[in-house]
């Protein structure tokens, strides 16, 4: 898997940290300049939806919401594009003694998984696959950050497939498996950490809407629609999955 870091033009210093925390695990990486809001709404990479995007936050999109979300969708597009599996870093990590193994281990069933997190924040799933004291586990809840991931071509395509406009920022999005049809699997323990950088990376929203008590019932009825597709979804892919790790023993 080809490793694209992602990282805005504008700080060349987080870009030379990325590089020597690469250098220091030998590996090597692809820099991804970042998209910015602006550039995304100007080159027509996606229509914004403030209503729908206030319904889902309680907020307004910032041009650092947008312009993250515009950089991975790109990088979904560049890995079908490719036709291979790719690991996307965001440039705040710290690599663990175990990314290598982890590494290797996710490689060879990223494919058939279509989605695995290197970064949990130690959230609990489902257990899948071992190898030595490594685990894949499927996620009922992901955690709200888009560190580190591998992603198959057809894992991409489905993230493609089931955007359609801009409406909530990007940890929101891939965590929605009941909308892209790509559950979402971890490797534990975590491969990639947050650096001391990820408190600067934190895109913080001061957009706040004013809560009427029409937005407050829209975001109340979007809450239990998605929590009840979640559910559902959720106990689908748990029966599949008891069914694949039975024809495997």
């Amino acid at each position: 898997m080809q490793i694209f870091v992602i990282n805005l033009p504008s700080s060349p210093d987080r870009r030379q940290d990325c590089q020597q925390e690469l250098d220091r695990h030998n590996l090597s990486a692809n820099f991804f300049d970042a998209w910015t809001g602006e550039q995304a709404l100007r080159n027509n990479l996606f229509r914004y939806n403030d209503r729908k995007f206030a319904i889902r936050t309680g907020a307004s999109a910032s041009n650092g919401q947008m312009g993250c979300f515009a950089s991975h969708l790109v990088l979904w597009k560049k890995c079908v594009e490719l036709n291979e599996s790719i690991l996307v870093l965001e440039d705040d990590f710290r690599i663990q003694k175990n990314f290598h193994q982890c590494y290797d281990f996710v490689e060879s069933h990223i494919d058939n998984l279509g989605l695995v997190r290197f970064h949990s924040a130690d959230v609990e799933g489902l257990p899948v696959l071992a190898q030595g004291k490594n685990t894949i586990r499927l996620l009922n809840k992901a955690p709200m950050m888009t560190l580190a991931y591998a992603v198959s071509p057809r894992g991409a395509q489905h993230l493609i497939d089931g955007f359609d406009e801009f409406i909530e920022p990007i940890d929101f999005y891939m965590k929605r498996f009941w909308i892209t049809r790509q559950p979402v699997y971890q490797v534990t323990p975590d491969p990639v950490r947050h650096s001391d950088l990820a408190d600067e990376t934190t895109i913080a929203n001061p957009n706040v809407v004013r809560k009427t008590f029409e937005l407050r019932l829209a975001r109340l009825l979007d809450q239990i629609k998605n929590s009840t597709l979640r559910k559902i979804t959720y106990f689908m892919l748990r029966i599949r999955t008891h069914k694949l790790k039975r024809s495997a023993q």
